[in-house]
């Protein structure tokens, strides 16, 4: 099967999150549970905002734009502080897009588990 991601290591991470999140979303770590709460929250708003490109037109994504990198920086931040406080934090910087990459499986990932 190929690969669903252009960077390997992205793909490792966003696999790694996506079998973590439904123990610590059940787990008794209340902060943990939050910040998987948020980081899966912001994996949704922003993808739903990737998504919304495909069907637009340039009107719209002008003006919608700035909401969409809001939501991206968003769920970074989200991703960065849930991996640190799980003590995995990024070892390398990955680029804007590798990182939207991960969040589109987040969120998949989270809607194939809820059916």
């Amino acid at each position: 099967m190929n690969s669903l991601f252009v960077n390997s290591e992205c793909e490792d991470i966003a696999i790694l999150v996506s079998t973590m999140l439904p123990n610590v979303l059940s787990g008794e770590d209340e902060d943990n549970r939050e910040l998987a709460t948020d980081l899966l929250s912001a994996a949704i708003k922003y993808v739903k905002y990737r998504m919304d490109w495909a069907t637009h037109d340039n009107m719209w994504k002008m003006e919608n734009d700035k909401y969409r990198t809001s939501a991206h920086n968003r769920f970074m931040d989200c991703l960065n502080i849930f991996l640190r406080y799980n003590k995995m934090p990024l070892e390398k910087e990955f680029g804007r897009k590798d990182l939207g990459d991960i969040a589109c499986y987040l969120a998949y990932a989270a809607a194939i588990s809820e059916r």
